[in-house]
């Protein structure tokens, strides 16, 4: 067999140093329902195992050299890594790879404005994993106002209302706070 021990009297040693990684697991990015894959391969002297494991621990049934889940959720995110292990006991690890579910996350809201008639103000939202914003006023779509930021270059009284964004992501949507934009004639 190519894991037993042979005395020679010649001058020969092979030493085999365990299994070669062919391809290493790569980030997945999934929504929730959706299927995904992590792929693994080595090559050495066979038949090969593979144990997978999530954050360090090991996953039952998970002995393949790809890890399928049919449908994700956040309890599946986390770092994934491979154990392949040759016929004689030898063992390599992958690379870790990261499962990702891109949830859009608010980190900056838009807040109350007070303006005088014919100031200019603007709102704005700051989001990560953000693909397209639509802004609202008074719970109506505001026709053009699909940025971050929505300016107003002179307040007149019927730009006084309540503001909120709609921030689409890749897996969700999601909408800002409210912002109450008031409007006052401010002369002296």
């Amino acid at each position: 067999g190519q894991c037993r021990t042979t005395v020679s009297t010649t001058a020969g040693l092979a030493i085999t140093g365990g299994p070669t990684i062919l391809r290493q697991p790569q980030l997945v990015v999934g929504c929730p329902g959706s299927a995904v894959e992590f792929r693994f391969e080595g090559a050495g002297v066979g038949p090969l195992m593979y144990h997978w494991r999530r954050d360090a621990v090991y996953i039952a049934g998970a002995n393949e050299s790809v890890l399928r889940i049919e449908s994700i959720d956040s309890a599946d995110v986390g770092v994934y890594d491979c154990f392949v292990v040759d016929r004689c006991g030898n063992a390599r690890a992958s690379e870790s790879a990261d499962l990702v579910i891109p949830f859009v996350d608010i980190v900056a809201q838009p807040s109350d404005l007070e303006v005088c008639t014919g100031e200019p103000f603007f709102l704005s939202v700051s989001a990560a994993n953000p693909m397209s914003y639509q802004w609202l006023k008074n719970g109506q779509p505001l026709p053009g106002e699909t940025g971050f930021r929505i300016q107003v270059g002179s307040a007149m009284p019927d730009d006084a209302g309540r503001y909120h964004v709609r921030i689409n992501g890749p897996c969700d949507s999601v909408d800002s706070d409210t912002a109450q934009v008031t409007v006052s004639d401010c002369k002296p």
